[in-house]
């Protein structure tokens, strides 16, 4: 057995104990870029999102008690983490705890001593994030030319620590013309790259931009089918695309394949606990309620939220994200199929007859 069966045993255990084995920390909302695709992102020196943002102490608590709970992985995301001036009081702490820690960053505040420091207590993984293979793009998709370099370099600067890394992507109209420099950019670094185009509307439902920037289903078809033939042998697949368990009616929450709010959670920056990244509701309050109390009240209400029934029993299920996150983000119901994923599983379909 590998490691991944191994973990792929311990997390299907957890979600059947409902252990809270896999977490987010969203550390802050602020980001020093400002993709036009994001769910979630404010101004670097925003006054009002650095006064509500939880101090390090309150976080490490709070990681304390997950880990009494059970939880293992976790994840440090914003925003971007490394605006926080406490982040390496943060990190530290939570690698002395003994968890396995993943950082997602956008690299462009990666500077040599950050490197080095990291070096010396790595995280289980790295994710950087690249949103184009030129300043242009950049300059397009991020609002910074100089953000290109930073972040190449950023990434460099890592690799040369012995960091293992992944780069990850979202393809949309501005940089769908970067797909092959992109790939051939991680290709000559050795790193392995998750590549996706499913775009969600801002979580707080401030904007409606990222929809506009997305790709239209055929396109968005079209470009998997190119990722999976011309580039299989170096792209991982991005989590939304890897084959999904079946689903029958008579499944307890044949909503909660993932395991997000049965073996997952995540905790927003100004402190509530949902089910992943995508989600307002439903949530609880870790900070306020300690974090065992706050999983099982999530957690429960999680597991109350309606079933799509005609998505559990539409044709095209197989093809298809089914993903309860996404159809409330899309619709604003839980239980309402989305037109943009009904017709992403139609091509899928369409394209495994012929």
């Amino acid at each position: 057995m590998n490691w991944t069966e191994y973990f792929e045993n311990i997390r299907q255990s957890a979600k059947n104990k409902n252990i809270p084995l896999s977490g987010s920390f969203e550390l802050t909302p602020r980001c020093n870029l400002n993709c036009v695709m994001c769910y979630i992102n404010q101004p670097a020196r925003d006054a009002s999102c650095i006064a509500r943002e939880k101090d390090a102490s309150s976080w490490l608590k709070l990681a304390k008690e997950a880990r009494d709970t059970g939880t293992l992985r976790l994840l440090l995301t914003g925003g971007e983490v490394f605006l926080r001036s406490d982040f390496r009081e943060i990190y530290e702490a939570l690698s002395q705890m003994g968890f396995m820690i993943t950082i997602f960053t956008n690299g462009t505040l990666i500077t040599p001593e950050i490197a080095h420091w990291l070096g010396k207590m790595p995280p289980s993984m790295t994710g950087v994030t690249m949103y184009g293979a030129s300043p242009t793009t950049y300059q397009q998709v991020c609002g910074s030319a100089e953000a290109y370099n930073k972040a190449l370099r950023g990434i460099d600067l890592l690799l040369e620590q012995g960091i293992t890394m992944e780069i990850r992507t979202t393809f949309i109209k501005k940089n769908k013309h970067d797909f092959d420099a992109l790939i051939a950019m991680a290709d000559q670094r050795g790193v392995p790259i998750l590549s996706s185009y499913h775009v969600t509307p801002r979580r707080d439902a401030s904007s409606n931009r990222p929809i506009l920037e997305r790709y239209d289903p055929y396109d968005a078809f079209e470009h998997e089918q190119k990722r999976r033939i011309l580039h299989a042998d170096i792209i991982k697949k991005a989590d939304e695309y890897l084959p999904l368990p079946s689903c029958s009616a008579d499944e307890t929450w044949p909503h909660l394949y993932c395991g997000a709010g049965l073996n997952s959670f995540w905790v927003t920056w100004d402190g509530k606990m949902s089910a992943c990244a995508f989600l307002e509701e439903p949530c609880s309050l870790p900070f306020e309620q300690g974090f065992a109390e706050s999983w099982r009240e999530m957690s429960d209400k999680a597991k109350k939220i309606p079933v799509c029934r005609e998505c559990l029993e539409c044709e095209l299920k197989e093809y298809c994200m089914q993903c309860f996150a996404k159809l409330k983000i899309e619709t604003g119901h839980f239980d309402c199929p989305a037109p943009y994923l009904c017709q992403l599983a139609q091509l899928e379909k369409k394209n495994a007859s012929t």
